[in-house]
């Protein structure tokens, strides 16, 4: 397998560190109040914020911290059969088979359509920072778009790609 493209697209630095930082915020600030309150009658309300501490120790500052690190880079790169991207460092991988695209298209996206992974009515976006990508449409009629700070040379090495 040779590649015929690759490139790394690295997201956001104030987006993907700030979702750390604030995931030690959560943690950080039942904590003072907790602190703060300590000694005084008020349980229910101690209770409740050792509660939240401890949901945001298990649950919501592992998610954070993945997310972060999910978003730091889209990695795309060509061979003789994929267009294939990867989130951040492997956690999560997409491949598209060359012989099923039919067109692709440097396209420019909506602000609101925003970045990660989700569905934009015309098909599955996949972004990690800005507005430009590649809009893939495949032989049965459904499209991807492949978010890229260099759209011109994708969509260039996607159809040098598609002719061999």
């Amino acid at each position: 397998m040779s590649i015929l493209y690759e490139h790394t697209q690295k997201g956001n630095p104030l987006f993907y560190w700030g979702i750390p930082f604030v995931a030690v915020v959560l943690v950080l600030v039942p904590f003072a109040i907790i602190k703060t309150t300590a000694g005084k009658s008020n349980s229910i309300v101690i209770g409740a914020l050792l509660g939240g501490l401890v949901l945001s120790l298990l649950i919501i500052v592992p998610v954070l911290l993945w997310a972060g690190l999910f978003l730091s880079r889209l990695t795309v790169w060509i061979d003789s059969e994929f267009v294939r991207i990867r989130f951040g460092f492997g956690t999560w991988r997409k491949k598209f088979r060359l012989n099923q695209i039919q067109s692709v298209t440097a396209v420019r996206n909506n602000w609101f359509m925003g970045c990660g992974i989700h569905w934009i009515g015309s098909g599955w976006l996949y972004n990690i920072a800005g507005y430009d990508a590649v809009e893939l449409t495949f032989q049965n009629g459904k499209k991807a778009r492949i978010g890229t700070d260099e759209p011109q040379k994708l969509a260039s090495a996607i159809q040098s790609a598609l002719k061999r």
